[in-house]
């Protein structure tokens, strides 16, 4: 696990990028040059494998989200990611991508 966290450290500082990781290691990568924040709300709804973030231009601003839904979710959790996409989209956002 700690050879893990150095690994991302070291490709942070070669490719000058962000890196919002949720407590269940699912990671997003924004170059540090579009000075984006996590949406705390949302990566910390209650689905176990997501994490979010805006990335604002000149058009607006666009929400990023990478979600992993395993195989092996229970019918909650489930129930969770259909809830969390849900308020993902009622969030102010010219255009929104989950992955």
């Amino acid at each position: 696990m700690t050879s893990s966290y150095t690994i991302l450290l070291l490709f942070q500082v070669q490719i000058h990028s962000i890196i919002f990781v949720s407590q269940d290691l699912v990671v997003l990568y924004i170059k540090d040059m579009l000075h984006s924040e996590p949406l705390l709300h949302l990566t910390n709804s209650g689905f176990t494998d997501s994490v979010w973030a805006p990335i604002k231009s000149k058009g607006g601003t666009s929400i990023i989200g990478v979600c992993y839904k395993s195989t092996s979710s229970t019918d909650p959790n489930n129930v969770k990611l259909l809830q969390l996409l849900e308020e993902a989209t009622q969030q102010p956002h010219r255009h929104i991508i989950i992955l």
